[in-house]
């Protein structure tokens, strides 16, 4: 008597297709609520001059300058762009 395996001529690659291809259920799927927050850097210190860049929440900036009286400093971010924020 000899037994034979459940579809012996059928490949690896074949089940692992037909795997990948089974969709997941909404209640397998993790999502993440993210917030994308980001701060315009000016070409001088007032929120008249020109946003030359974006810095996102969380990025290490080193300041540069302060500007009295006017709440700005000029900032240089870790990714390296440099500008001035209130």
């Amino acid at each position: 008597m000899q037994l034979n395996k459940p579809c012996s001529g059928c490949s690896l690659a074949f089940w692992w297709v037909l795997i990948c291809a089974m969709p997941l259920s909404a209640a397998e799927t993790t999502y993440y609520i993210t917030d994308q927050l980001t701060a315009s850097l000016r070409a001088g210190a007032a929120k008249e001059q020109k946003a030359i860049n974006q810095i996102k929440a969380g990025e290490p900036v080193q300041i540069m300058e302060k500007a009295p009286g006017t709440g700005f400093v000029r900032v240089r971010a870790a990714s390296g762009p440099e500008g001035w924020i209130e």
